[in-house]
C-alpha cells in the first residue's frame, strides 16, 4: 500500500523528482503520475484509487498547481475522503490566491512547508518526514479501512465483507483515537464500522437462547410482512365493493401487515416507525399478533423513554450530536452538534425550549467538525462551547435562552485547547467558574487547566502539570472547592488522576494506573457526589475493554469492571451516587452496569443507528441521555418499564412483591437494609420510609403482606416472627406471632380478603393459618410448598411438598376439616392462587407448567409452560384483579395468559437479572416485577397504555409519506393525538 500521494503541476516536475528521490531514500513509498495523461473515466478511477490507498496526500503548491483543474479535482477527492494533507510550497504563492480557488481554499488554513530554491531543502524535508511519522499507524489504518469500505460498498454492502474479531476492535479503537483529529473519518468509514459492529452484535444475539427465540419469531413475522402487505393492497380494489364483512376482513389483514412491518422495523433498529405502526395495527385489530408487535416494539429497548424530535440539527455527513448535559435541577437537557447547533430541551414536554447556532467560524466547510466540547451551567443559564477552525482558540460563553455571547474566554495563541473526549470544559456547582483543559504548547506535548470567572470572563488561575501529558477531562467536586483532572501521555500507555485545591492551587493527591491494566485510556466520568471517578480504556492484561473505578478522596483503585463484549467505549457517565454506570461504544448500543457487583444490568440498550458520542445522567437519577453520529438525542430511564422507579431495590432473601396501596397512587417495598418505603406511582420517588423493629437485632425482614384496606402491614423475619404494623402511624399492632416450625425463616405471607386471617409459609416448608382477631393459630401444616386462601376465606388450598403425585388439598376453614382434593397433578405443585371470583385455581408445578382448574367440576382447563428454570422457590403465579389475566414466572421468564381467550396475551418475557416476585396493581393496569438488587419493573398490561407508551417514546407522528406507504389512500390521521402532525 502506497504511503504518499503527490499532487502537482507538470511545470514543477523537476522539484517533484527531487522530493520523490528524498522520500525513497528515507524509506517512503510515493505515488506520482509522471505522464500527465488528460483526465478520463479510467484515468480518474486510477488516480482516485491511489489517493484512497495513500496514508498522506502531499500537495505541491505553486502558481501553476493553483491554476490546475486536475490538481483541484485531486485535492477535492482527498478532502472528501478525509486524507491527511501536507502542503509543500515550492514556489512563492499568496494565501489570497489559494483562497480564491474554491477547491483549494481549505489548504489556506494549513501550515505550509516552504521548500523554495532559497529555502534549506534538508531542514524543510525534516519537517515533511516528521509530519509523515506523526500518527503513522492511525493514518495507515485509515487508508486500509477506506479501501475495505469501498470494496464493501461496491459489493452491495455484503455482510461477509464486514470487519469482525480483532479487526473490528482495531477499527473501533482507530475511530475512538481519531474522534477529534482532522481530517475526520469519512461517512463511508463510519457506515462500514457501524455495520460491522451491528453484524457482529447480530451474530452474538443469535447465540443467546432467551433472545433468539423472540428474534426468530420477529424475523419470521418480518419475512411474511411483505407478502401480507402486498396481499392487502391487492385486495383493496375488490373489497371496496364488498359488504361490511369483507371490509372487516380487509381491516384485519391490514392490521396483521402493519404488525409484520413493525416487527421488521424492530429488527432494522427503526424503532420510532416500529412503535407507530404497532399502534396502528393494534387499533385495527386486537389479536395476539398485533398486541405482540406493539409490545415487542416497546420491549425492544425497555429503558428508552423518548426519541427527542425537533432538535436544531441539519443531518449531513459533516455533523453529529457532540454532547449532552443536564441542568442541576434535571428540568433541562442541553444537546450540541459538532457544527454548533445548540438545543435546550424541556424535560416536562420533551420538546425544545430554545435553539440557537454559535459563531460562523465553527462551520467552515469541509472541515466542519468544529465543536469539541460543551458544558451546561448547573443553574441552566449558560452554555460554554469550545471550537476549532477559528482565527484563534476561544471558548464562547453563551446565554442558554437566546444564544447571545456573554463572554469570549480567550486562550493565549500558544495554548490551543486539548480536543479529546468532550470533557475538557466544566462549570463549578455555583456556575461562577469555568475550568478548561488546554495544551501547554502547539504540539500539545503537555497539558494544564485554566480557570475563568464566568461573570467577568477573566482568567483567575492556572494549574500546570509537572510531566508531559495530554488532557482528557476535568470535573468539579460538589462543594466547588476541588478539581479532579484526568490526563495521559501521548503514548496512551498510562493514565493519571490529579486532585487540586482551587483556593491554593495545590496538588493534594494523584493516582496513576498500571499500563498493563489500563492502557490506551479513552475517557472518564465523575459521579455526582464527587466520590468516584470512572476511567475506561483497553487493558492488554485483560485483552478487552475495562473500566477502572477510582476512589477520589483517597486516590485508590476501588474495582475494575471487565467488559469483553462492550466494544470500544467513547463515552461513559456515573449516576449521582456512583452505583450505576452507563457506557457507550462505537457500536449503536449502550450498557448499564452495577458498580457494586461489577456486572452488566440487562441486555445492551438499542435505539441509536450510528456511533454514540456522549452520555450523561440527570442529577435526580431518573434519566440519562445519549447523543450520536445519527444526529439523534435519546432520553433513557434508569429503570425499565412504564414508570421509572430507580430507588426501589429489594432484600436479596425477601421474595415479597411490591405491595400496592388501595389508593392506586403509591406502593410499599422492603429495601435491603430493612426499611419499608412508600413511593409514588406517578414519580417513582419515595414518599415515606421507616425501619420497623424486628424480633432481634440479628435478624432481617424476609416477607411482607398488606391488608386489602391498606391499613395493616405484616412483616415476617429471619427469626420466624411475624409482626403487624399500622401503616399510617408505623406502630406495632398487638403481640407478634411466633411462626410454625421453630427456628425458621418466614418466606411467604398473605392476608385474607376480609383481613381476619393471615397465612404464613416458612423457608423449611412449614405453614400456618392465623386468626388475627383471636391472635391464635387455626391450623398448622407440615411440609407444604404454598398455602392460598379463597376470596371468601372459606377454603385454604394446600400444595404439599414431596412426591410428585400428591394432589392439591382444600382445608375448610369454618368446618375445620379437609375436603375432596383436586385430581393428582403430574408434578409437585410449587405455587398456587385463587381467581378473584373464587371459581378457579391456578397451580404451577415444579416443571413450570401452569394449570387452571375449575373448582366446581375439579377438571383441568387451560395449561401452559412458563420455563424450565429449576428454582422452585422463585415460582410465582397471580391473577389480575378482574381475573382476565394470569401472570406466572419461573424467576427468569414471565408469561402473561389471556384467561378469557385461552391464549398468550403477549410473547413470554425473558429477564436475565431474575424475577423475585410479581404483583398486579389494584386496577390491573400495572404488573410489578421485583428484582434482586435492582429497580422494580412496572409493566403496563393494557393495550391503551402501550399505545400511550409508544407515542411517548416515538415522540412524533407518521409522516404523510409513511402513511401513504403503509396505510394507503385513507385520509391522514394522527397516530398520536398529542404529537404534531408529520411532515
Amino acid at each position: 500500500m502506497t504511503s504518499v500521494f503527490i499532487s502537482y503541476s507538470r511545470t514543477d516536475q523537476p522539484f517533484v523528482r527531487k522530493l520523490f528521490d528524498a522520500l525513497a531514500a528515507a524509506g517512503r513509498d510515493a505515488w506520482v503520475d509522471w505522464e500527465g495523461i488528460p483526465p478520463g473515466a479510467e484515468w480518474l478511477k486510477e488516480i482516485y484509487g491511489a489517493i484512497d490507498s495513500a496514508d498522506t496526500f502531499i500537495f505541491i503548491l505553486s502558481p501553476d498547481s493553483v491554476a490546475s483543474e486536475v490538481c483541484g479535482m485531486e485535492v477535492t477527492h482527498a478532502i472528501e475522503n478525509r486524507k491527511r494533507l501536507i502542503v509543500i510550497a515550492c514556489r512563492p504563492v499568496s494565501v489570497p490566491d489559494v483562497k480564491a480557488k474554491p477547491p483549494l481554499a481549505p489548504l489556506a488554513a494549513l501550515n505550509w512547508i516552504w521548500m523554495r530554491e532559497t529555502d534549506d531543502f534538508a531542514r524543510a524535508f525534516d519537517q515533511v518526514r516528521f509530519a509523515l511519522d506523526t500518527d503513522l499507524a492511525y493514518w495507515h489504518l485509515s487508508s486500509r479501512l477506506l479501501v475495505r469500505a469501498r470494496e464493501w460498498a461496491s459489493n452491495e454492502k455484503n455482510a461477509n465483507l464486514t470487519l469482525r474479531g480483532p479487526e473490528l476492535l482495531d477499527a473501533e479503537r482507530w475511530l475512538a483515537s481519531g474522534a477529534d483529529k482532522e481530517p475526520r473519518p469519512t461517512a463511508l468509514q463510519l457506515d462500514y464500522i457501524t455495520s460491522s459492529r451491528k453484524t457482529a452484535a447480530a451474530r452474538q444475539r443469535r447465540l443467546l437462547t432467551g433472545v433468539s427465540v423472540a428474534l426468530i419469531i420477529t424475523l419470521a413475522l418480518a419475512v411474511i410482512s411483505t407478502s401480507l402487505y402486498g396481499l392487502t393492497q391487492a385486495q383493496n380494489t375488490t373489497i371496496r365493493t364488498k359488504n361490511g364483512q369483507l371490509q372487516q376482513q380487509n381491516t384485519a389483514l391490514q392490521a396483521k401487515a402493519l404488525a409484520g412491518q413493525a416487527n421488521a422495523d424492530v429488527v432494522a433498529d427503526n424503532l420510532d416507525q416500529a412503535l407507530l405502526l404497532g399502534v396502528e395495527g393494534a387499533r385495527r385489530l386486537s389479536s395476539y399478533d398485533t398486541r405482540n408487535a406493539l409490545f415487542s416494539a416497546i420491549e425492544a429497548s425497555p429503558y428508552l423513554d423518548t426519541i427527542l424530535q425537533g432538535g436544531n440539527t441539519h443531518p449531513s455527513t459533516a455533523e453529529f450530536v457532540r454532547s449532552v448535559a443536564f441542568s442541576a435541577d434535571s428540568q433541562t437537557l442541553m444537546s450540541a452538534t459538532s457544527t454548533g447547533h445548540i438545543t435546550l430541551w424541556d424535560m416536562t414536554t420533551r420538546r425544545p425550549r430554545s435553539q440557537f447556532t454559535i459563531a460562523p467560524c465553527v462551520t467552515q466547510a469541509p472541515l466542519a467538525y468544529s465543536v469539541t466540547s460543551t458544558a451546561f451551567s448547573p443553574d441552566g443559564q449558560m452554555v460554554a462551547v469550545s471550537a476549532r477552525n477559528c482565527a484563534s482558540a476561544e471558548i464562547e460563553l453563551l446565554n442558554s435562552t437566546t444564544g447571545a455571547v456573554l463572554a469570549h474566554l480567550a486562550i493565549p495563541a500558544h495554548l490551543p485547547l486539548a480536543f479529546l473526549n468532550g470533557h475538557e470544559l466544566a462549570f463549578s456547582p455555583a456556575s461562577d467558574l469555568l475550568a478548561a483543559g488546554v495544551c501547554a504548547d502547539p504540539q500539545c506535548s503537555a497539558a494544564q487547566i485554566m480557570l475563568w470567572d464566568t461573570h467577568s470572563g477573566q482568567p483567575v488561575a492556572t494549574f500546570p502539570f509537572n510531566s508531559p501529558a495530554a488532557f482528557v477531562g476535568v470535573w468539579f467536586t460538589p462543594d466547588g472547592s476541588t478539581l479532579v483532572s484526568d490526563t495521559m501521555p501521548h503514548c496512551c500507555s498510562e493514565t493519571r488522576v490529579d486532585v487540586w485545591q482551587i483556593a491554593t492551587g495545590a496538588l493534594t493527591g494523584s493516582w496513576q494506573n498500571d499500563p498493563q491494566q489500563l492502557a490506551e485510556g479513552y475517557t472518564g466520568a465523575l459521579s455526582g457526589d464527587g466520590q468516584t471517578l470512572a476511567l475506561v480504556g483497553y487493558s492488554s492484561a485483560a485483552g478487552s475493554e475495562v473500566v477502572d473505578l477510582i476512589d477520589v478522596p483517597t486516590q485508590t483503585l476501588k474495582s475494575t469492571i471487565i467488559a469483553p463484549d462492550a466494544g470500544v467505549s467513547t463515552g461513559l457517565s456515573l449516576s449521582n451516587d456512583g452505583g450505576t454506570l452507563v457506557t457507550s461504544g462505537l457500536g449503536t448500543s449502550l450498557q448499564l452496569w452495577n458498580t457494586a457487583n461489577r456486572s452488566a444490568i440487562g441486555a445492551p440498550l438499542l435505539g441509536h443507528t450510528a456511533f454514540i458520542s456522549q452520555v450523561g445522567f440527570s442529577a435526580d437519577g431518573k434519566y440519562f441521555a445519549s447523543a450520536g453520529y445519527d444526529d439523534r438525542v435519546l432520553l433513557w430511564r434508569t429503570a425499565p418499564g412504564a414508570i421509572p422507579a430507580p430507588s426501589l431495590t429489594h432484600n436479596s432473601s425477601a421474595l415479597t412483591p411490591t405491595l400496592f396501596m388501595p389508593d392506586k397512587t403509591s406502593a410499599l417495598t422492603l429495601t435491603d437494609d430493612n426499611q419499608v418505603v412508600r413511593w409514588s406511582l406517578a414519580t417513582g420517588q419515595p414518599l415515606d420510609r421507616w425501619r420497623p423493629d424486628l424480633s432481634s437485632s440479628r435478624v432481617h425482614a424476609t416477607a411482607m403482606a398488606l391488608s386489602s384496606d391498606g391499613k395493616t402491614l405484616a412483616i415476617g423475619d429471619s427469626g420466624n416472627v411475624v409482626t403487624l404494623w399500622n401503616v399510617a402511624s408505623h406502630t406495632i399492632i398487638g403481640q407478634p406471632f411466633n411462626g410454625p416450625g421453630g427456628a425458621d425463616v418466614t418466606a411467604h405471607l398473605a392476608f385474607s380478603a376480609d383481613g381476619r386471617y393471615l397465612v404464613e409459609v416458612t423457608q423449611s416448608s412449614a405453614g400456618a393459618l392465623w386468626d388475627i382477631q383471636a391472635h391464635q393459630v387455626v391450623k398448622t401444616f407440615p411440609q407444604v410448598n404454598m398455602l392460598a386462601l379463597s376470596p371468601d376465606s372459606a377454603l385454604l388450598a394446600v400444595a404439599p411438598r414431596g412426591a410428585s403425585q400428591q394432589p392439591v388439598r382444600f382445608y375448610d376453614v369454618r368446618a375445620g376439616q379437609f375436603r375432596q382434593p383436586l385430581s393428582a397433578p403430574t408434578q409437585e405443585v410449587a405455587f398456587l392462587a385463587f381467581s378473584p371470583d373464587g371459581k378457579s385455581l391456578a397451580t404451577m408445578n415444579s416443571g413450570g407448567i401452569v394449570t387452571l382448574w375449575n373448582l366446581a367440576t375439579g377438571a383441568a382447563g387451560d395449561h401452559f409452560t412458563v420455563g424450565t428454570t429449576p428454582y422452585t422457590i422463585d415460582f410465582r403465579v397471580t391473577f389480575s384483579p378482574d381475573g382476565t389475566l394470569l401472570a406466572a414466572t419461573d424467576s427468569q421468564t414471565l408469561t402473561i395468559w389471556d384467561v378469557r381467550n385461552h391464549q398468550l396475551f403477549v410473547r413470554p418475557i425473558f429477564d436475565s437479572i431474575g424475577i423475585q416476585s410479581i404483583n398486579f396493581s389494584p386496577d390491573g393496569s400495572l404488573l410489578d416485577e421485583s428484582q434482586e438488587f435492582s429497580a422494580d419493573i412496572l409493566r403496563a398490561t393494557t393495550v391503551s397504555a402501550w399505545e400511550a407508551q409508544a407515542c411517548a417514546i416515538a415522540n412524533r407522528n407518521l409522516t404523510h409519506a409513511e402513511w401513504t406507504q403503509f396505510i394507503g389512500t385513507a385520509p391522514y390521521q394522527k397516530t398520536c393525538p398529542d404529537q404534531p402532525a408529520g411532515a
